[in-house]
């Protein structure tokens, strides 16, 4: 399945939790694909890859940046 399906499906599978899913790898190159706002204030991004994809220099900069503000930044992986 491709990157975008399975990405489509994720964010279903956050919105059934209650969280308002955003478009966010826009916002700077490498940046996070999605950030999500979870129901009490919680604030996540999540960088998707499809195995054996990995995450480029860039993308790593910015999970890195983001978790040292003390934000969560993680990369989901699809098999």
């Amino acid at each position: 399945m491709s990157e975008a399906k399975l990405e489509k499906q994720r964010v279903k599978e956050l919105e059934a939790l209650g969280c308002i899913v955003l478009k966010a790898e826009m916002l700077a190159p490498g940046f996070p694909d999605r950030m999500i706002l979870w129901p009490g204030g919680r604030v996540t991004f999540e960088e998707y890859k499809v195995r054996p994809n990995d995450t480029t220099p860039l993308q790593e900069r910015w999970i890195a940046r983001l978790n040292a503000q003390g934000l969560v930044a993680e990369v989901v992986y699809f098999d």
